[in-house]
């Protein structure tokens, strides 16, 4: 799979990312998104802050366009912080050993299923990595990607964290 500074450099020249680009100078990276075992291509998202919608290209073997003027779910005032790839020290694999780490450390019990990768601006770079178990619950581990410490950690049921979503909706 591609890093996402190689998958970057491969979006950058991309004739078809270029002119997009030119059409929506205004936008900035925001997000690498991908579920591993299921692709070998990272999702990369681009927020345009006047128009509060995203645009995605998939970047694998090829490049391509996949998602337009996308609104974004967010909180009014939560704002979409920009990507800044210079930021990034610790890469995919550095982020799952220190996820490893602490599932060896806190939730042995816990057996991925689906692991769940997103590189995103939060208060800071952050890689925000979460499991689907195979015993319904959803681990989170979002660690700086800065320098590779873990900034918070969590497991909850999905049972309850789908019942919380029905009762907020």
């Amino acid at each position: 799979m591609l890093t996402t500074h190689q998958a970057w450099e491969k979006l950058q020249a991309d004739p078809t990312f270029q002119e997009w680009k030119k059409a929506n100078p205004k936008s900035y990276l925001y997000v690498f998104f991908t579920v591993l075992n299921e692709t070998t291509s990272w999702e990369v998202g681009f927020f345009n802050p006047k128009e509060q919608t995203a645009a995605s290209f998939l970047v694998g073997e090829t490049v391509e366009y996949t998602h337009e003027n996308s609104k974004i779910f967010k909180p009014n005032d939560q704002k979409v912080h920009a990507l800044e790839l210079k930021k990034i020290k610790i890469g995919m694999e550095e982020a799952l050993n220190v996820v490893e780490a602490v599932c060896r450390e806190k939730y042995a019990k816990e057996t991925p299923a689906k692991k769940i990768i997103i590189l995103q601006h939060l208060k800071k770079p952050t890689w925000n990595i979460t499991y689907l178990t195979t015993a319904l619950n959803v681990l989170n581990v979002k660690i700086n990607a800065s320098n590779g410490m873990v900034l918070e950690d969590s497991l909850v049921s999905a049972l309850a964290f789908n019942q919380a979503k029905q009762k907020a909706g």
